[in-house]
């Protein structure tokens, strides 16, 4: 008679695979996102829940997905409000703010708001991540330090944007 062998598994176990030498403590995308844009956040977190094989893999790659879109609709209705009310193109954003009876900095809200709305999306993967994260060092795994990526996420930043908003307005709004 044959032993009976039983594999078990813990549904929050995270199965990492070949880029597990790769995973970060998700925090670091988040303030690489912080200080360098989601340009640099939303792809580094996408491809830690590969690298910590998270049980959330599939959620936080639509969550990562979903932040470019939610934050573009935001920004196209308020530029999309600019030009209805016929601003002139130098008021922009600060004109909308003083035809709505807002302060003149208006306009500077406007962009936080959608940046405010990125980092929502940063971060509720990144809550996602800190479970996984937690349960794979417990099991052995190390995090790399990637200190030096966002650093260079913050020098690049104004860089990247420059380029992101003069190929295309929109463009610069995704990578905000």
């Amino acid at each position: 008679m044959t032993p009976v062998t039983t594999a078990y598994a813990i549904a929050d176990e995270p199965a990492p695979g070949r880029l597990a030498p790769y995973a970060v403590n998700p925090a670091l995308p988040q303030i690489a996102a912080m200080v360098g844009g989601s340009w640099i956040g939303l792809p580094w977190l996408v491809f830690n829940a590969y690298a910590l094989g998270s049980v959330g893999t599939q959620r936080e790659v639509r969550l990562a997905a979903l932040s470019p879109a939610v934050s573009l609709v935001l920004a196209m209705v308020v530029t999309g409000l600019v030009r209805a009310l016929d601003l002139a193109a130098p008021a922009g954003l600060a004109g909308l703010g003083s035809v709505l009876g807002l302060p003149p900095r208006s306009y500077a809200y406007a962009v936080l708001a959608v940046v405010a709305v990125k980092l929502w999306f940063v971060y509720a993967i990144h809550r996602s991540q800190e479970k996984s994260y937690a349960v794979y060092g417990s099991t052995g795994g190390r995090g790399r330090s990637a200190v030096a990526v966002v650093v260079a996420a913050a020098l690049a930043r104004p860089t990247v944007l420059a380029w992101a908003f003069g190929a295309s307005e929109w463009l610069g709004w995704v990578a905000l």
